[in-house]
């Protein structure tokens, strides 16, 4: 029996697989009969439950690893449905994307002033889908996990990295372009409602309370821009797709177009201070004639009162500036010390509020007559505003022409005439016409049909006027006094107060012109400078400025308009010159300008000549001054070592060649 047993054993095991066998039966007993090869039978049949046991096992071990496999499987199949998914929706979002900066782009391309309600909406939409794009954008292309080590990997590490600052750039901007929209959009529904005259009381919201109403926002804006310039100082152009690199230069000139991170500290605290967001605020306005020269631009023989709340204008007034020096005069002030000139040829006990412009360094004589008018009894003001007639001129060309009503003649008043017009009326008045208007008159007639078209005027037109005032600032046909000193030193670093400055940084010259006689001649005068460089030596260079005047009137016209004239002349030489000799000798100013002063005497139809020689420093350039309400000057500069020559008229602040005048 045992040896049945045996037999049938061995039976088995040699019919069963060897590594059920080995792994098995041998495995699960660990060892064998040491003696005959029989076992009891006990043993055998606890090596049958042993064998049935691992063979369990090794039956459940494949099930799990079929299992495995089809888990893996679905993974990956999950995965790759994953990664489809976020392919397209990268596509979509970027194609969704480019068009919405297609359409953009076109927008920023065209003027603001001719965007309609329509655009503006328009726009609002695209900039917050186009968040929301690049948010997309944003999230399909984020490798939480494994972005660090893609970064790090060649080739396609640096195009991952940069990709990824420039959808971070993206964000900022577009969520920046949200905020602005949703400002610009309520306020502009606010300036529709209030409008730009304070005419009563607003009944809602003005332009200027929404901006100040949503300065969190507006500062959140510009410092989402600040992140979008740090972001590009970041991104190597070189790594990103064609399509993005196309776009880098317009996109370099939006984020450098402003300090964008003084932005608002800036001009919220001026909004309160020269706009009235804080209460009224009130200007003097002086309308300087340039046919009556004066360094500053001409004298003001016509003032105004501007009043300004909550950025609106409100009440007006012009007048004869001699209302305003008489009420002075009245007040029996201590007397102020003229100027020389005006004292030379304008003797008076004291300085008359009207000649208080004398100074061609305007912030002197602005802070002069603002405070000679604070000792009158007139209405406290907080700025004082010269304006040449070409200001009115380009107000006209915007309005179109007005019609006012003169001695019961309807008179056109264009951007070409305002000025004859303006004079017309003292012409008729020496010829011994009858005249009903005084001529200062007219300019009050004319402005206020300019303030009744602006008042009417839709967004794009009041828009076109901010930009002549700017415009007219940047030359000095506008200048600004502020009382405030933050106020002031803003309009400064803007070279919108009419400042003169000697500055090593930025060498300049400066020639004033003024007419101290008491007629209308100066448009008569038209003034020709040549300025002839000489050797260098231990870094400084001599030069010589000589000036012809021509005084193009004749004899047989009234001399009031084409009479002589009597020029005073004011030359500021560059940072660290110094003056050699001149012809003629200058005048006994004490207040003279480094470059002298001079009287130079011209009678109808003569031309009169001045010449200042100078040591200045060796520099490239020279800043050439424009004063406001003169003859456009003819300017040449000649080096006569290879002959070059520069000629320009100034007609604004222009940089004259000295030292490369001859390539060197």
């Amino acid at each position: 029996m045992h040896r049945a047993l045996g037999a049938s054993r061995l039976r088995y095991n040699e019919s069963c697989c060897p590594e059920m066998c080995r792994g098995g039966l041998l495995g699960i007993t660990g060892r064998h009969d040491t003696h005959t090869g029989d076992r009891p039978v006990s043993a055998a049949l606890t090596n049958w439950s042993n064998v049935y046991a691992r063979a369990l096992l090794w039956l459940r071990g494949r099930r799990r690893a079929h299992a495995a496999v089809l888990i893996a499987g679905a993974l990956l199949l999950v995965l790759s449905l994953w990664g489809v998914y976020r392919a397209y929706t990268l596509r979509d979002a970027y194609h969704r994307s480019l068009v919405h900066i297609v359409v953009l782009e076109g927008y920023a391309d065209r003027d603001p002033a001719s965007w309609t309600r329509e655009d503006i909406d328009d726009i609002q939409r695209r900039l917050i889908d186009l968040d929301h794009q690049v948010a997309r954008i944003d999230d399909a292309t984020a490798l939480p996990l494994v972005g660090p080590l893609v970064e790090r990997m060649p080739w396609i590490g640096p195009r991952y990295a940069a990709g990824r600052t420039m959808v971070a750039l993206a964000s900022n901007l577009t969520h920046a372009g949200v905020l602005a929209a949703s400002v610009g959009r309520d306020t502009l529904t606010a300036f529709d409602a209030s409008g730009a005259r304070a005419t009563s009381p607003a009944t809602s919201p003005t332009w200027l309370d929404v901006v100040i109403a949503r300065e969190a926002e507006i500062r959140t804006a510009l410092a989402l821009v600040q992140r979008a310039q740090i972001a590009r100082q970041q991104i190597d152009e070189r790594y990103l797709p064609e399509g993005a690199r196309v776009r880098m230069d317009r996109l370099d000139r939006l984020l450098a177009r402003y300090d964008y991170a003084a932005l608002a500290d800036q001009y919220f605290p001026l909004a309160r201070t020269m706009l009235g967001a804080e209460g009224e605020v009130r200007y003097l306005v002086l309308f300087q004639n340039p046919a009556e020269l004066r360094p500053s631009g001409g004298f003001p023989g016509t003032m105004g009162i501007v009043t300004v709340t909550d950025g609106r204008i409100g009440d007006y007034d012009i007048f004869d500036a001699h209302m305003l020096s008489d009420d002075y005069i009245s007040g029996n002030h201590p007397p102020r010390q003229q100027p020389w000139a005006i004292q030379e040829f304008f003797p008076s006990a004291s300085l008359i509020l009207h000649d208080a412009t004398w100074w061609a360094d305007f912030p002197r004589s602005g802070q002069t007559i603002y405070e000679m008018y604070q000792e009158t009894d007139w209405p406290p003001i907080d700025g004082v505003v010269a304006v040449q007639p070409t200001v009115v001129s380009a107000f006209l060309a915007i309005t179109g022409p007005v019609t006012v009503a003169v001695n019961g003649e309807e008179r056109v008043i264009t951007a070409e005439n305002v000025y004859e017009e303006i004079e017309r009326q003292r012409r008729l008045h020496r010829e011994g016409v009858v005249v009903g208007e005084r001529h200062k008159e007219i300019l009050a007639l004319i402005g206020d049909e300019l303030i009744e078209r602006f008042e009417s005027a839709d967004r794009s037109t009041l828009i076109r006027a901010a930009r002549a005032l700017k415009q007219a600032a940047e030359i000095r046909d506008i200048q600004v006094y502020m009382a405030d000193p933050t106020a002031q030193a803003w309009l400064d670093q803007r070279g919108w107060t009419g400042r003169i400055e000697q500055r090593s940084d930025n060498p300049s010259l400066t020639i004033v012109l003024a007419n101290v006689v008491t007629n209308k001649a100066s448009l008569r005068l038209i003034p020709k400078v040549e300025l002839t460089l000489g050797a260098i030596d231990h870094g400084m260079r001599q030069a010589t400025l000589e000036m012809w005047l021509t005084n193009t009137g004749t004899n047989e016209e009234d001399p009031f308009y084409a009479g002589f004239s009597r020029w005073w002349v004011e030359i500021w030489l560059p940072a660290n010159s110094t003056w050699e000799g001149s012809h003629p000798e200058p005048m006994g100013d004490p207040e003279a300008p480094d470059g002298g002063s001079y009287l130079i005497a011209i009678f109808p139809q003569e031309t009169g000549y001045l010449s200042v020689t100078f040591q200045m420093p060796e520099v490239d350039a020279l800043q050439l001054r424009r004063q406001p309400g003169v003859v456009p000057l003819s300017f040449g500069v000649q080096d006569p070592a290879c002959g070059a020559r520069f000629e320009t008229t100034v007609v604004r602040d222009v940089s004259v060649p000295t030292g490369a005048l001859c390539g060197t």
